[in-house]
């Protein structure tokens, strides 16, 4: 203990020499800026894309977004279109750029060509695979039970089985989406009045080797991960009785590139990863010739299941 102290504290007085008496200086080159491409795409949607530039993991300054980009989409040698820019503005929170004409098809490999002033020209592949089908969504075990300041809270076990191609490896990203409706009383009778979807977030200790509690929401999962190609997890969500009332679980089934998978797994890890200065660095996959990001195709099928009691 008393080592530990002695050398914390001497980091400390090292620290605060160095920053009285000379600017630090690093003992590694900062890496020029590149282009951070960033762009999931699935079929008979446009592509949207967003362009960044990089940073240092020392820069804290805001995203800076590039808009003066050239970005254009080729299927094999061929070009098809040149993307454009939807600026910031009103509801657009960041710029990005989209197709007008083009929405990918399955099966087709698509490449992403991205350039900009001042910044090295950068490339990706990937396609959409084929969708899984949904075979069946059921919920059971459903309790309901009073929560902290006057809520409903709804215990459920949402079970899917779905057809999975046998003898080849496939990756999925499972997103579950609970609808509720606003309701007003007026003489009695009830009215709804609005209706919106909430993405289910789960615990990260439904984690093991092959499935991932996503930090945005949803799973990620192997074909491996499941006997059966069944996949039953526990949900929670809860209500506010005296405005909402429960509605449709909606399942959204992602069969996603191996490429869109490695780089939400890493991701997800970056995002869950403790920091500190022995907590070692995840690296994000990349599949940006040049750059970073990701350009990935997924092709997802759904389902909905009432809520019942």
């Amino acid at each position: 203990m008393l080592r530990n102290l002695l050398s914390e504290a001497f980091c400390y007085c090292i620290l605060v020499a160095s920053t009285c008496e000379r600017p630090v200086e690093l003992p590694f080159d900062i890496p020029d800026p590149r282009l951070v491409v960033v762009c999931n795409f699935t079929g008979d949607a446009f592509f949207i894309v967003q362009v960044s530039k990089s940073r240092s993991a020392l820069d804290q300054s805001p995203e800076e977004y590039i808009a003066n980009a050239k970005v254009d989409i080729y299927q094999g040698s061929t070009f098809i279109e040149t993307l454009e820019l939807v600026p910031r503005g009103g509801e657009i929170r960041t710029p990005y750029y989209i197709t007008r004409e083009l929405k990918p098809k399955q099966g087709i490999v698509y490449t992403i060509r991205v350039e900009a002033p001042g910044f090295e020209t950068v490339m990706a592949q990937s396609s959409v695979p084929q969708a899984t089908e949904i075979l069946s969504f059921n919920l059971s075990d459903i309790t309901v039970s009073p929560a902290a300041g006057g809520a409903l809270q709804y215990d459920y076990t949402a079970e899917i089985s779905f057809d999975d191609t046998p003898n080849e490896l496939n990756y999925y990203h499972l997103n579950l989406y609970q609808q509720f409706f606003a309701y007003e009383l007026v003489e009695g009778d009830t009215f709804l009045i609005d209706s919106t979807l909430q993405t289910i977030v789960f615990s990260n200790s439904i984690n093991n080797n092959s499935l991932l509690a996503y930090f945005s929401g949803g799973i990620l999962f192997e074909d491996k991960a499941f006997l059966f190609n069944r996949i039953a997890i526990p949900v929670l969500v809860q209500i506010k009785p005296e405005s909402e009332i429960i509605g449709k679980v909606y399942a959204e089934l992602r069969t996603v590139s191996e490429e869109y998978y490695k780089f939400h797994q890493t991701l997800n890890r970056q995002q869950n990863n403790p920091g500190g200065a022995f907590t070692e660095p995840v690296i994000v996959y990349n599949n940006i010739e040049n750059g970073h990001g990701i350009f990935a195709g997924y092709n997802a099928s759904t389902d909905s299941v009432f809520v019942r009691r």
